[in-house]
C-alpha cells in the first residue's frame, strides 16, 4: 500500500514487477491501485528485465507530468501512438447537436437523466460522443507479440479507470459553473466503474448544480472556495 502511495505521487511512466511462484496477488494490487502508463509483470525463468512499450505489438505508451501539475508543462497528456496534432482539432458544432438527440450506447441508457440536464445541444452531443468512445475502447484488448519481431508475451491493453485505495478524483463547480461545463467531465466516471471515485464540490450558493447532481445521486460535498 505504501508503495502503491508512493507511485500515485509521483507518478512514474511504467512499472516492471516479478512474481514468484506463480502468485499473482501483490502485482494485481499495484496494478489496481496505481495508475501508470506501462505494467510488465514477469516470473521465474522469464523475468521482466525492461518496462518499455512497443507499440507496433499494440501496447500504448505515454508521456505525462504529475496530474497537479499537468497544465504547468503540456497542454494534453501524450499517449503513442495516436495523431498528437489531433489535440488542436475541433468538432464542427452542427455535427454536436445532430449527436444530441441520437441513441446512447447500449447498457448506458441510465445516463439519460444526465443528458437531459444538458441545455446545449452542442454538449450533449459531446458528452454522446464521449459515451460511445467509452463503450467502444474500454475492457480488454490484446497485442500481438509473435508476428511483430518481438518477444513472445501476453500482451494487454486498454483504458484504466482511477486508481483504488479511497484516492478519489475532486471536481469542483464554483458559484457560477453550470452543469453544462460539468457534465463532459463527469460523463466519463458517471457511465464506468470509475463512478465511485469521483465526487463534486461545489460552491453552496450553485443551487442548480446541486439539485442536479442530487438527482443523478452524484456523490457531493458543498463547500465553499475558502472550505
Amino acid at each position: 500500500k505504501a508503495l502503491a502511495g508512493w507511485l500515485v505521487r509521483n507518478q512514474p511512466i511504467s512499472l516492471a514487477m516479478n512474481t514468484v511462484g506463480g502468485d499473482m496477488a501483490y502485482a494485481r494490487q499495484l496494478f489496481e491501485q496505481t495508475s501508470q502508463v506501462v505494467y510488465t509483470v514477469g516470473r521465474e525463468g522469464n523475468p521482466a528485465l525492461t518496462c518499455q512499450a512497443r507499440p507496433q505489438e499494440g501496447e500504448i505508451f505515454g508521456e505525462f507530468p504529475v496530474r497537479r501539475e499537468l497544465q504547468k508543462f503540456t497542454r494534453y497528456p501524450v499517449f503513442v501512438p495516436s495523431p498528437t496534432a489531433a489535440y488542436n482539432c475541433h468538432y464542427d458544432e452542427a455535427y454536436l447537436a445532430s449527436k444530441a438527440g441520437g441513441p446512447v450506447p447500449a447498457g448506458m441508457e441510465y445516463a439519460a437523466p444526465l443528458l437531459s440536464s444538458v441545455l446545449s445541444a452542442e454538449v450533449r452531443g459531446f458528452c454522446v460522443l464521449v459515451m460511445e468512445y467509452l463503450a467502444d475502447s474500454c475492457g480488454v484488448n490484446r497485442g500481438d507479440g509473435k508476428n511483430t519481431g518481438g518477444p513472445d508475451r501476453t500482451i494487454i491493453w486498454g483504458l484504466q479507470r482511477p486508481p483504488l485505495g479511497g484516492q478519489p478524483t475532486v471536481l469542483r463547480c464554483a458559484v457560477d459553473t453550470s452543469f453544462d461545463e460539468l457534465a463532459p467531465t463527469l460523463v466519463p466516471f458517471f457511465v464506468t466503474n470509475a463512478r465511485d471515485a469521483v465526487r463534486v464540490s461545489v460552491d453552496p450558493a450553485n443551487s442548480t448544480v446541486i439539485a442536479a447532481l442530487a438527482e443523478l445521486d452524484v456523490a457531493v460535498v458543498i463547500e465553499s472556495e475558502a472550505e
